[in-house]
């Protein structure tokens, strides 16, 4: 307004982790490696550990940043079609603190 110039800046920093659980995954249907693990994927993933549930609530297999992910089996068998649990404790790159996320994931063969 009369002829007057301003100007600004806003960083903004983003804190903790974006990421992505997907919500099926076909192990090994035909034995090409695509979409054979199930595994979070995404950006500021630290450290993490992962547990996957049978729908009863038993722990069947668990896993952390390191692996590949879940293969779909359960004791070392194919585990059954069906709607597994899931839960993840991490770490974000920044140190933010440890946070914890749930859901679930379609297991077909």
């Amino acid at each position: 307004m009369h002829g007057c110039v301003d100007s600004s800046t806003i960083q903004v920093k983003t804190c903790g982790a974006d990421f992505y659980a997907p919500n099926s995954f076909t192990p090994n249907v035909l034995a090409d490696q695509f979409n054979s693990y199930w595994k979070p994927v995404g950006e500021g993933l630290f450290e993490f550990d992962c547990t996957i549930f049978d729908r009863w609530g038993k722990s069947i297999f668990t896993f952390d940043e390191s692996s590949l992910g879940w293969d779909g089996n359960s004791n070392g068998s194919p585990a059954p079609i069906g709607v597994y649990l899931w839960k993840m404790d991490m770490i974000s790159e920044d140190f933010s603190g440890k946070r914890s996320f749930e859901g679930r994931v379609m297991l077909v063969r």
